[in-house]
């Protein structure tokens, strides 16, 4: 404690000269600076909106969590709250039929319309007013020992040559009415021992009215069993041209004569056939996506079948929803009795195929069997079950799994088939997926060649491989689309394209010295990003099929998306800053104020390093680059040859403002290289001469080799298995693989310069 030993109330003055020096030191150090006011008015709006955030943020949470659930549970509010082990009431409750460790079969036949039976009362099955009869043609076990527990995607090939003799029954497909007289069915059933007796049952669907192949009449099991399978067509009807149907119809060639004499009848049909597609398509509701429909090209005989050929659908994807939770009776029995009413089965005598089905609003509710209770069950105490959700995929066949029927009069009145089956158990959450994810309107060229039919059955079968569907056990088109996603590619890879993105406009955003920087090598990889996006613009502005609404909306997105990159790189190699220089006084106004700042002693050095390579040795390389890329790297330029070669390129959306519009596109695509790549070895000879790393962080070089390694693996069936890639590998892609790895090594091998870097010192 410091105590002041003079006399109270009397201090002793100071002199002069320390009043000085305690002058000067005040002047020197005044002290801390007076600190802000504080508001309440900021206070409470910075609370209010904290609030929101926090409370939005929660409430948006929950929302997204909740529809989740939703869609994976669609009919959680009939759930049985209790576990199995405490259910004391069975009679309270509607079971799963096939529970997860019952084994069970999947049963398929095929029928085919039988005129022998045609015309008959109440015998047959109603189609456009009188009852046609049907007869089977084939019928199997294609799925055994099933459970759900340990369900895998199966595979099975029926009509195998043991049944080849097995044979689908046709006639002139010349016939109007060929619509309603040869659609093979499939009838899948589940067939399950049990101990259990069936009492009644009770159901939504269009039950078959199928004869039992024994003779026998249908018995309670088989009428559960037909309850709650599902009926597809194997026929469909595709858009054929005029070589196609001579292709296809005879096998002799056309005289010169018989053409000249069609041109003019085929184009007035060829234009009546697009009328009727448009009018087609504004009968379709594009809630058909979101159920198990599957339409008939043909109803009525309102076309003549000349219009379009009818092909074998020769595979098929089963699907089976996991659902095994316990429903409560009373919720159940009124969702039933209310589907009741609104589908098909309230019509009179309706056709299968006008019967609509929709997992969120069928469920498992459209079969529920009452079983007969036991001697000492308690009276009116029965056991309900309710059946598994069956469907298949409506695009099902890819292009070279449709057969075509012959239509010619010497061609054989049957056809072998090899019908291929596939079976897997999804949540229910993926019914709504898969029903998003198909493609609303198929568009299958059938009458192209074999190679372009091979790409589009690849594609195909790599697409309904995302949703878990494979051709066969070899298969793995998952793995393919994660190589193909993340790849660094432009054209295919978002996500990677997007973390590139933003680590570009941040090392270059924050750079202020060019130090260790290529500046002719930044620029021309500048001017290659604003060339790329400027074409991508006019192409998408400029093309005749585009609507004006889609180039609207794609300009302010993608355009500003692509453009940031290059303004930013341009700006930081132009040492263009804004505001005035240090040491200059501000001027008023409110006109920006922009300069470009004097180089430093270590970039004046940087400049010095990169002129070891004169200009005209430069413009030479740049000049023999762009002569090798025009004539050995064009857009389809192959360093592998593909297995099947791929179809004819598109032409280019411009091509019909101008014939020479190829041509020109032709030479900015080498123009774009030539910048790209040049740009690109300069900054490498800047690395090499400086022995430091720069244009950009090392994590986003590494990021770009791995994903130039990922874009080459689906070559190697050891990774994808038979979904490997059927093209070849591009010039460029080799291309970018040698820069990506060239440029990992540096990485590795040299320091990184600072982003700011005022006194030339190095990481």
């Amino acid at each position: 404690m410091i105590v002041d030993p003079s006399t109270p109330g009397k201090h002793p003055q100071p002199s002069s000269s320390t009043a000085l020096e305690e002058y000067d030191q005040l002047r020197l150090n005044p002290g801390a600076p007076a600190r802000k006011p504080r508001s309440a008015g900021k206070f409470c709006l910075y609370l209010i909106l904290s609030c929101v955030f926090i409370v939005g943020g929660i409430t948006f949470f929950f929302f997204v969590k909740n529809f989740i659930y939703a869609i994976q549970h669609p009919h959680k509010d009939m759930y049985f709250d209790k576990p199995e082990a405490e259910v004391k009431d069975w009679s309270a409750v509607v079971q799963p039929m096939v529970r997860e460790k019952d084994e069970f079969d999947v049963v398929a036949s095929v029928w085919v319309w039988d005129d022998s039976e045609r015309g008959r009362d109440d015998e047959g099955v109603w189609v456009d007013g009188e009852y046609r009869g049907e007869r089977l043609i084939y019928e199997d076990v294609v799925f055994r020992g099933q459970t759900r527990e340990h369900l895998e995607l199966r595979f099975e090939s029926i009509f195998r040559p043991r049944t080849a003799s097995t044979l689908v029954g046709l006639e002139s497909t010349e016939d109007p009415e060929l619509e309603s007289r040869q659609h093979p069915f499939i009838y899948p059933q589940f067939d399950q021992p049990s101990t259990l007796i069936p009492l009644h049952l009770s159901s939504t669907t269009l039950i078959p009215d199928l004869p039992h192949p024994s003779g026998r009449q249908p018995t309670l099991e088989d009428q559960i069993f037909n309850s709650f399978g599902f009926t597809i067509p194997l026929i469909q009807f595709h858009n054929i041209t005029k070589n196609a149907t001579d292709s296809i119809t005879s096998s002799e060639a056309p005289t010169a004569e018989t053409d000249a004499d069609g041109d003019d009848e085929w184009d007035e049909e060829k234009a009546w056939m697009e009328e009727a597609e448009k009018e087609d398509k504004k009968h379709q509701s594009f809630s058909d996506d979101f159920m198990d429909i599957f339409r008939l090209d043909f109803n009525g005989g309102a076309k003549p079948a000349s219009s379009k050929h009818p092909f074998i659908a020769a595979r098929t994807h089963l699907n089976i929803v996991d659902e095994t939770r316990l429903f409560k009776r009373q919720a159940y029995m009124f969702t039933q009795k209310e589907l009741m009413n609104n589908t098909c089965q309230a019509a009179a005598n309706p056709a299968w195929y006008q019967c609509k089905r929709w997992y969120y609003q069928s469920g498992v509710f459209e079969t529920r069997v009452v079983l007969n209770p036991p001697p000492d069950a308690k009276k009116n105490r029965f056991e309900h079950l309710y059946a598994p959700y069956l469907n298949a995929v409506k695009r099902s066949a890819g292009p070279k799994d449709l057969i075509p029927i012959p239509s010619s009069s010497e061609a054989e009145a049957f056809v072998d088939v090899n019908w291929k089956l596939s079976f897997k158990a999804s949540k229910p959450g993926y019914h709504m997926l898969h029903a998003m994810l198909s493609d609303k309107n198929l568009d299958l060229n059938l009458t192209a060649s074999d190679n372009e039919l091979a790409h589009a059955q690849h594609v195909h079968d790599l697409t309904l491989g995302l949703l878990g569907y494979r051709v066969d056990d070899g298969a793995h088109p998952r793995r393919a689309h994660i190589l193909y996603f993340a790849s660094l590619s432009p054209t295919n890879s978002i996500f990677v394209r997007v973390i590139c993105w933003a680590l570009t406009i941040h090392y270059w955003y924050t750079r202020n010295s060019t130090v260790g920087i290529s500046r002719i090598g930044t620029a021309l990889v500048a001017l290659y990003l604003l060339m790329s996006a400027n074409e991508e613009m006019i192409s998408s502005v400029l093309n005749p099929e585009r609507k004006k609404s889609h180039w609207l909306s794609k300009i302010p997105i993608s355009y500003i998306f692509l453009v940031i990159p290059p303004l930013v790189m341009l700006k930081a190699v132009a040492r263009l800053e804004f505001g005035s220089p240090k040491g200059m006084m501000k001027k008023s106004g409110w006109m920006p104020k922009a300069y470009l700042a004097q180089a430093t002693h270590w970039e004046r050095a940087s400049e010095r390093i990169e002129t070891r390579v004169s200009k005209r040795a430069k413009v030479l390389f740049l000049i023999s680059l762009f002569a090798l890329a025009h004539f050995f790297v064009g857009p389809y330029s192959y360093f592998i040859t593909p297995r099947i070669p791929p179809p004819p390129p598109k032409a280019h959306p411009l091509h019909t403002l101008s014939d020479h519009v190829p041509t020109i596109f032709q030479h900015v695509h080498s123009l774009g290289l030539t910048l790209e790549l040049g740009g690109t070895v300069f900054q490498f000879l800047m690395n090499h001469y400086s022995r430091t790393y720069a244009g950009k962080y090392k994590g986003t070089a590494g990021l770009m080799f791995l994903a130039e390694v990922l874009l080459l693996l689906d070559l190697l069936p050891s990774v994808v298995g038979t979904s490997s890639r059927i093209g070849g590998v591009f010039v460029k892609e080799v291309l970018g693989l040698s820069v990506a790895a060239l440029d990992l090594f540096q990485a590795v091998r040299y320091r990184s310069v600072k982003t700011s870097d005022t006194d030339g010192t190095e990481e």
